[in-house]
């Protein structure tokens, strides 16, 4: 296997010093164009691939944001995931993402990895499993900079970006309810975790305001996923009767219902109906398409990189709540009683 090209072998093929050669490579203004032309034309000969983390550690300036998140193949962190970089790119800053698949330590080794780059910020979205807070303590009392998204942990001081949850289910659940549903189930999310516990709110709230008592036994609480709505849907099947409507916890445990609704060979809406907390771009395109409490992934992770960026310019870490509205998406399903 060949070694790496270095800057020193670039300046001697070049005649010049390992600094120009440096400065021409970072695009630096001190440097002319027809130099950097040349010099970067020559580096791509050679096959020249810059050293990102020994670059970072020998700059004083802050260019780099750390991005954990439980998963990418998601309909929420996909289009999230995507805005980051996109926002981050805008603005002169590199990510480092890890994923922490929903798996708690693995997120804390994560983070540990990121502190000993060095990055400059940190955004972060909790798994569905993380409950000690001391790490996050750490990083905020080495002064980092921390937003956490989607999912948070509201007792520490630092920032976040959300959607308004409970709002945005209760709205759902009354769309629901307007049209003629009273006996209403839910597939919830753990209700320790941010979006599992306001969702939760929501819903019940919208049950208690109109007088529709709440039923336990249509209540399951599970994770946020595919498998975790398809388990949830075969746990009401078996406990039977089943409700009129199906209110999901987010856009992926509705797939998973869906897939069990198909298996147990019931249809909709005239076996039972079914609403869902999040939607995806491919909604539209399914058949039935769900009516959803539609919450914009694109703005909440641009908002995220908006705020992170504007605090890594201050000498305090703020505390700064931001919501993002959700908006009712009415399609195919949630429409009324067959």
């Amino acid at each position: 296997m060949s070694k790496a090209v270095t800057l020193k072998q670039i300046a001697a093929v070049v005649n010049t010093s390992v600094s120009t050669v440096s400065m021409a490579l970072s695009d630096h203004p001190h440097i002319s164009p027809v130099t950097k032309a040349e010099i970067q034309k020559i580096a791509k000969i050679m096959g020249y691939t810059p050293n990102l983390i020994a670059r970072k550690l020998s700059s004083r300036k802050k260019r780099t944001i750390g991005l954990v998140v439980p998963k990418v193949a998601h309909p929420f962190f996909s289009e999230a995931i995507e805005a980051i970089y996109d926002e981050a790119h805008q603005r002169g800053y590199d990510i480092f993402m890890m994923v922490s698949g929903e798996d708690a330590a693995l997120e804390e080794r994560h983070l540990r990895t990121l502190l000993g780059l060095q990055v400059d910020g940190f955004l972060i979205s909790v798994t569905e499993k993380t409950t000690d807070t001391s790490l996050f303590e750490s990083i905020l009392a080495k002064n980092k900079k921390l937003v956490f998204f989607d999912r948070i942990i509201e007792s520490l001081e630092c920032s976040s970006v959300v959607c308004d949850d409970e709002q945005g289910c209760y709205n759902l659940i009354s769309f629901a309810l307007d049209k003629g549903y009273t006996k209403i189930g839910y597939i919830a999310g753990y209700s320790n975790i941010y979006i599992g516990r306001e969702r939760r709110r929501g819903f019940e709230r919208a049950l208690k305001d109109r007088n529709i008592p709440l039923n336990p036994a249509w209540i399951v609480e599970g994770g946020f996923d595919q498998n975790d709505g398809y388990a949830g849907m075969m746990k009401l099947y078996e406990r039977g009767p089943l409700p009129q409507l199906i209110c999901t916890v987010s856009f992926a445990a509705a797939l998973g219902v869906l897939s069990a609704l198909h298996e147990l060979g019931l249809s909709i809406p005239n076996d039972i109906d079914i609403i869902s907390f999040g939607d995806s771009g491919y909604n539209p395109h399914m058949k039935p398409a769900l009516t959803a409490a539609h919450l914009d992934a694109k703005e909440i992770g641009r908002k995220a990189v908006e705020l992170l960026i504007s605090q890594l310019t201050n000498t305090q870490q703020a505390k700064e709540k931001i919501v993002v509205p959700t908006k009712l998406m009415i399609n195919e399903t949630g429409r009324g009683p067959a």
